[in-house]
């Protein structure tokens, strides 16, 4: 009998997935190829596009609102960017609470009467049916670690960290990091 792969909840966050078969189990690393008598498995599963790895759903934040709704609106969240979209609904930038804290506090400005498109700067976006190389590709190069999906000339979804983290092998999401941060 073939081994079964599960994947349990925690070992997720690992990087591991759990492969059993009728008599034990063993905790193997994301993407490594495993050898059961001959038949060759290969654990993780691949992820095409942009689109594959997004988390969907982003919430925007109007241009012409304030700093100190931005912040609330990502404590609210959870999240620590928002994109900025203005009245057309297209994606004109984005801010993070980084942004808020270093370009507008320690500037001595007031987030109350500064704007989220007085931050926006430096539009990067990717493409929905953009491949997960061109999206790494494009964080990488603007050495940022969220990226706007869009289609049809809108946003769908946010790239992020977090996401990567859950869906590339471990030896690319290095790579990553090191390119991002190292400079």
């Amino acid at each position: 009998m073939p081994p079964a792969v599960t994947r349990p909840a925690r070992s997720r966050d690992a990087g591991h997935f759990r492969v059993t078969n009728s008599v034990n189990w063993v905790e193997i690393p994301r993407n490594n190829v495993i050898d059961f008598g001959g038949n060759q498995m290969t654990s993780g599963h691949p992820h095409d596009t942009a689109r594959d790895l997004m988390n969907p759903g982003v919430e925007c934040i109007a241009a012409h609102e304030t700093l100190d709704r931005a912040a609330q609106m990502m404590r609210d969240m959870g999240v620590g960017a928002l994109p900025i979209c203005g009245p057309d609904d297209r994606l004109k930038g984005i801010i993070t609470d980084r942004d808020i804290v270093v370009k507008c506090i320690a500037e001595g400005h007031d987030p109350s009467r500064t704007t989220a498109a007085d931050l926006a700067t430096g539009l990067v976006w990717v493409a929905a049916d953009a491949t997960v190389q061109e999206a790494l590709a494009r964080m990488e190069e603007n050495q940022i670690r969220r990226l706007p999906v869009i289609e049809q000339h809108r946003i769908i979804g946010m790239i992020s960290e977090a996401d990567l983290a859950k869906h590339l092998p471990d030896d690319q999401l290095a790579t990553f990091c090191h390119r991002v941060y190292a400079s």
